[in-house]
């Protein structure tokens, strides 16, 4: 056990403090962060995160299921645990069930982020912080264990499906060739012709309100198979602007997944979202999420427009339609 952790004799938490509001009620993992998140117990630690962190990156999330800020941040670092894929370990450690490790870490207030590579622990930060401000730190603790050479990935369970990169395939060498972080930005030049899509990949699903259930189905099972994905229902937060965060996600995304049916196409929400990707030269997955698939042959002129060089996927149900739109992303170039 390394001289630094030490873990002391228990005493009362008086001091511990959450940063923000308080909430109740305990914290769920994202299907899709699964095989990269651990609950970690004082004696799983020396093998869990001590032993891993010479292989990749440990972040540390001390939370409690007392705490508002945590049940906001856990879910966010999740999410970028699913979409680094397997280059950090997300240990997760209750500081109500394992008090001596907070006490070692010299833990104050929650939630409380660390990073453990080769052993050594990394201050990162403390509250519910954006995830944009997260992700940052993570490409920074990244950066850090390269330094040190901790530059490893963790294996993927059998049957999860690793987000496609554009520009491979799913072949064992390719797999094994992909090492760089995933990235959620979008190319910073206009596209041309020649112009490298996003490596990695980020979909928004563009639907109108009546297909909601359909739109949350397709997610869930994207997000079980891994991939990233946006939905407006999900996530823009009370008190956000809605204008502004649509287009952010557009922007900040690969591909367009729009749900067509005779709300969707008679949706000027969805028509500006259409028209926004493609003006941010994005490539567009259109899926039939209507039973009666008649309102195809008589197509506004904007939508004949839109669709005139695109395959459009028949909706047979999500986990169908998930399997056609990844073969299809396994080919759009």
């Amino acid at each position: 056990m390394p001289d630094w952790l030490r873990f002391p004799v228990p005493e009362p938490r008086r001091g511990l403090h959450s940063r923000c509001n308080t909430g109740d009620g305990g914290l769920e993992v994202s299907r899709s962060a699964l095989p990269y998140v651990v609950d970690v117990r004082e004696a799983d630690f020396p093998t869990s995160v001590l032993a891993q962190s010479n292989s990749v990156p440990v972040v540390v999330d001390m939370w409690a299921s007392w705490c508002g800020p945590c049940q906001q941040l856990t879910p966010i670092l999740e999410k970028l645990a699913g979409e680094f894929d397997g280059r950090f370990l997300l240990a997760r450690i209750d500081v109500d069930a394992e008090q001596r490790i907070a006490q070692a870490f010299q833990v104050q207030s929650i939630p409380t982020v660390y990073a453990i590579i080769a052993g050594q622990p990394v201050p990162l930060f403390q509250g519910a912080l954006a995830e944009h401000q997260v992700r940052e730190y993570l490409e920074q603790t990244l950066n850090v264990a390269a330094e040190s050479g901790v530059t490893g990935r963790l294996p993927q369970p059998d049957g999860m499906i690793r987000p496609i990169r554009l520009g491979e395939s799913r072949g064992p060498a390719a797999s094994a060739s992909a090492t760089s972080a995933p990235t959620t930005s979008a190319a910073s030049t206009p596209p041309q012709e020649s112009a490298v899509l996003p490596e990695a990949l980020k979909l928004f699903v563009s639907h109108a309100s009546e297909d909601s259930v359909a739109a949350t189905d397709i997610v869930s099972e994207l997000d079980r198979c891994g991939m990233a994905t946006w939905l407006a229902t999900r996530d823009i937060q009370v008190g956000e602007n809605y204008a502004a965060q649509i287009y952010n996600a557009i922007v900040d995304s690969s591909h367009l997944v729009v749900l067509l049916s005779p709300a969707s196409v008679a949706s000027q929400h969805v028509q500006r979202e259409m028209n926004l990707a493609l003006d941010q030269g994005k490539s567009v997955l259109p899926l039939i999420v209507s039973s009666n698939s008649d309102f195809m042959s008589s197509l506004p002129a904007e939508w004949k427009y839109w669709l005139g060089v695109v395959q459009v996927v028949p909706y047979t149900g999500p986990s169908e339609a998930v399997s056609t739109l990844v073969k299809r992303l396994s080919t759009v170039k």
